[in-house]
């Protein structure tokens, strides 16, 4: 298994593919072809003949093949969903929970650069990740970690993770350091966009060494390492 790569749950992962619709199969063919090739190496003949259709079957479902990416996309965000259940159950101030969110963004991010650039940043047709969170969920179920956490994890879901992009999500923590006087408000707009920048631009220049397990750690410590000054530069004291 490449790294990064990441397993159906088991509460999520269907007993027979005859379960799911074509669309559901079009989406899981489409994750696992992903996960077991890459994103450049992903073909519609390849996706449909897993199906067991043709590929002029796929645009009666979806808008675009980028379309369907996204969507197969999705799930290489469960592990990263899971790791904000317990950070989102503690009692920390926003400006707090924004930074250990960004450090658990960034660790899964570079277990696929390819995958999470796409997901995030890649998007050229009109649909966004709201969009497309908002369809995945409907035919699969939120992605979430235990049955106790799940309240929690809507929270941050329908706070932020449905935001169209990486930079208004991270608006919505910040926004709130910002009433709760930890932060200014026109820094919070500022420190958001920059936080974008600093992890897009973080990723691509990993994009074709993050293999490396010494190299992937390194660029994981630097970004964060950005990211927390970035943040705690803009953060008032008393």
């Amino acid at each position: 298994m490449r790294t990064g790569e990441m397993q159906l749950s088991k509460q999520e992962e269907p007993k027979n593919q005859g379960a799911l619709s074509t669309k559901q199969r079009f989406v899981v063919e489409t994750y696992e072809l992903l996960r077991e090739n890459g994103l450049e190496n992903l073909r519609v003949r390849d996706i449909a003949s897993r199906v067991g259709c043709t590929p002029a079957a796929l645009y009666k479902h979806f808008e675009s093949m980028d379309h369907l990416v996204m969507l197969g996309s999705v799930k290489f965000l469960d592990g990263y969903a899971k790791e904000l259940v317990p950070i989102t159950l503690y009692s920390l101030d926003s400006l707090t929970l924004d930074l250990q969110a960004w450090r658990v963004f960034i660790r899964h991010a570079f277990e696929n650069p390819p995958i999470f650039i796409h997901l995030f940043w890649g998007n050229a047709s009109e649909i966004t990740f709201g969009d497309i969170m908002a369809e995945y969920t409907a035919m699969f179920g939120s992605l979430h970690g235990d049955d106790k956490s799940q309240d929690a994890l809507y929270g941050y879901y329908y706070s932020a993770m449905f935001e169209d992009t990486l930079q208004k999500r991270d608006y919505v923590w910040l926004r709130k350091a910002a009433g709760e006087g930890l932060m200014k408000i026109e820094d919070a707009l500022f420190v958001s966009k920059t936080n974008d920048c600093i992890v897009h631009a973080s990723l691509i220049d990993h994009m074709r060494d993050y293999m490396d397990p010494r190299v992937r750690e390194q660029a994981i410590a630097e970004c964060i390492a950005l990211i927390e000054k970035n943040i705690e530069d803009h953060r008032i004291r008393e």
